[in-house]
């Protein structure tokens, strides 16, 4: 989300695909996620790959 957590941001799978097997530069992987009491949790991954279409962008 954006810094005032009203718009979402997405580059896609195959982007994120790409980014994650061909750079050089280290990501961190941010996943979020809200209960449906609204409680919000994060975990952060310093270290992720994204798999190809053909695997169906199965993250590791």
């Amino acid at each position: 989300l954006s810094p005032d957590d009203r718009t979402e941001f997405w580059l896609g799978n195959e982007k994120i695909h790409l980014l994650s097997v061909q750079s050089s530069v280290s990501y961190v992987l941010r996943i979020e996620m809200v209960d449906w009491e609204g409680n919000k949790k994060y975990a952060d991954y310093a270290t992720f790959k994204l798999g190809p279409e053909v695997d169906a962008y199965r993250l590791t």
